[in-house]
This record gives C-alpha cells, structure tokens and sequence, in this order.
C-alpha cells in the first residue's frame, strides 16, 4: 500500500472520529 500522504491521513481521522460512510466511500476509492 501507499503511505498516507496528509489528505489521507486527515480523512482517516475524520473517518475515526464520525464512522461516516460517506468518508469511508472516499478512502475505498482512492485506493481502489
């Protein structure tokens, strides 16, 4: 896998912090 770069790094969080699956649509596809 890549490494996380700070975009990915933020959504992660983000993702973490609120479960939403919208943000977790947006990390699927960006390693997709």
């Amino acid at each position: 896998m890549i490494g996380l770069n700070e975009a990915d790094a933020k959504l992660w969080r983000e993702y973490i912090s609120t479960k939403d699956p919208k943000v977790k649509e947006k990390l699927i596809q960006r390693y997709v």
